[in-house]
């Protein structure tokens, strides 16, 4: 076989590696994440409901679960807000359909491919402890993280196809889930955090993780505390009408677009 022939053949082989790589077969996991992507609005109020029902305890204490579970909640707000602060995005599809007219690659999707699936992982792993149920830890966590283990293959499924070489490129070069930290602080520095857009688009999802926890923080302490509830009852009521109360505040700013980015930037 001649030179010429060797290198063709090798060139005809890495095409169609490449392209099996960039046109890759639909699996199941990718048509039920694509299900689920459609379904998703419906994905945390359902699990939202789960967390409340009876179950075994996780923690015979108060404090160990109250600590953690703020400490994950707070964690997984936190990435979602820098995700969104640092990086202008659509992550709502298309008629709930997944879709996307540009390959996000900047800010903490320079750290690992999908921060704010990250994120709500972590956030709802917070409330499961804020819980203090086993069975939701050890059964309706899994089935979260499955669901989006699925969502993220369906998103990757149509990258690929639409992106090419680009999203093959930055799918070799990040992570899936775990961040790789090197340069976060270098991202941070280099790139203008918008407050403003993290308020407006972030003002729901927080409302309905906090009052959820307060809720939950509510019933685990009457289990553990319940001579003293009734005298603790006002408290509660006060974080939740302080969490009512900005979160219709926020909305009407944001209705009448008397957020302004000189106020927030």
């Amino acid at each position: 076989m001649s030179k010429n022939n060797k290198n063709c053949k090798t060139k005809s082989t890495d095409n169609f590696i490449e392209k099996k790589q960039i046109n890759p077969k639909t699996s199941i996991k990718t048509k039920i994440g694509s299900l689920f992507f459609h379904y998703r609005n419906y994905i945390f109020p359902f699990f939202y409901f789960i967390l409340f029902i009876p179950s075994p305890k996780i923690f015979p204490s108060f404090t160990i679960p109250l600590i953690l579970g703020l400490i994950l909640l707070f964690i997984g707000l936190g990435i979602r807000y820098f995700t969104i602060g640092l990086v202008n995005i659509n992550r709502a599809g298309k008629n709930k359909y997944i879709y996307a007219d540009k390959l996000h690659t900047d800010g903490l999707f320079s750290l690992c491919r999908n921060p704010l699936y990250l994120g709500n992982i972590i956030e709802i792993c917070g409330l499961a402890f804020l819980s203090n149920s086993l069975i939701f830890l050890l059964i309706m966590f899994p089935l979260f993280v499955f669901i989006y283990y699925c969502i993220v293959l369906a998103e990757e499924d149509f990258l690929l196809k639409k992106f090419g070489n680009e999203y093959l490129e930055y799918k070799q070069n990040v992570n899936r889930w775990i961040p790789n930290m090197k340069n976060i602080s270098k991202i941070i520095n280099s790139t203008q955090f918008n407050y403003k857009r993290v308020l407006i688009k972030e003002y729901t999802t927080t409302f309905i993780a906090l009052l959820a926890a307060t809720l939950l923080i509510m019933k685990m302490y009457y289990v553990f505390y319940l001579n003293n509830f009734i005298n603790s009852l006002p408290y509660f009521i006060s974080i939740i009408f302080v969490l009512i109360f900005t979160y219709f505040a926020i909305r009407y700013l944001k209705k009448t677009k008397k957020i302004t980015a000189k106020l927030f930037l």
